[in-house]
């Protein structure tokens, strides 16, 4: 069972505060009682004050991590973090409640396949997806990530499997996304279609013209309901794209 539940937002402008604050909307409907904690990571002092208004009538907790990227939240949470926790992105939308999920290992969330991402211009490795990203037993993580890769010269050979990386095969582009190297060193559980019809991930704006994400943005803000069927046009998206 998630014990705690993470939300990093990042909002510099009046325009993305859709985007930022997307997930409070729906939060209590995939967590009605479970410890929520807001990581403010930056944006204007205007949006920061709305933010910590919304938080207190969601009874949601803040910390501020100015500058942190999700990977390196995940990363810190998984060192300090005793019990199983969630990071959740700021663009989902919850429909069930979540709270009596079950990690199947270590790690797990919503698997993406291998695909050629327009915005990254690269091929994207299959992961699975940061976006509601849970971690059974921190501690066990860490230790088989000790012993996933061990190098005779560690500093030499720096591994940080939460970090994203884009390396080059026969000069073809590959980006690994955040915990993607993750995924591929130590495997992980991906959710199954009763956890999938739970919640909706708007997926930034890798798929989708800026426009029209935005717009489906904002009209999942006005209402949530209206997310519904986007990982189906995110799916058909990746899979025209496979290498």
């Amino acid at each position: 069972m998630i014990k705690t539940v993470h939300i990093p937002i990042f909002c510099g402008s009046e325009e993305a505060k859709s985007g930022a604050f997307l997930t409070l909307k729906t939060i209590r409907v995939g967590f009605p009682n479970t410890y929520v904690c807001i990581h403010w990571t930056g944006g204007s002092e205007k949006l920061f004050d709305e933010m910590r208004a919304l938080a207190k009538a969601n009874c949601l907790n803040m910390t501020m991590q100015p500058d942190l990227t999700n990977d390196k939240i995940i990363k810190q949470l998984a060192d300090q973090e005793k019990d199983s926790f969630a990071v959740v992105d700021s663009d989902v939308v919850f429909f069930e409640n979540c709270e009596d999920y079950e990690p199947g290992g270590v790690i797990s969330g919503e698997f993406t396949p291998e695909f050629v991402c327009p915005a990254a211009r690269a091929v994207t490795a299959s992961r699975l997806h940061t976006a509601f990203f849970v971690v059974d037993k921190p501690a066990t993580l860490n230790r088989v990530i000790c012993l996933a890769y061990k190098p005779l010269f560690p500093r030499f050979c720096p591994f940080n499997p939460f970090s994203p990386v884009t390396v080059f095969d026969k000069a073809t582009p590959r980006f690994y996304d955040s915990c993607s190297v993750l995924y591929h060193a130590i495997g992980g559980y991906a959710f199954d279609q009763d956890m999938l019809k739970r919640f909706e991930h708007l997926h930034g704006g890798s798929w989708a013209p800026p426009g029209l994400h935005r717009d489906r943005i904002n009209a999942a803000y006005e209402n949530p309901e209206t997310a519904r069927g986007v990982r189906a046009m995110v799916s058909k998206f990746m899979r025209e794209r496979k290498p």
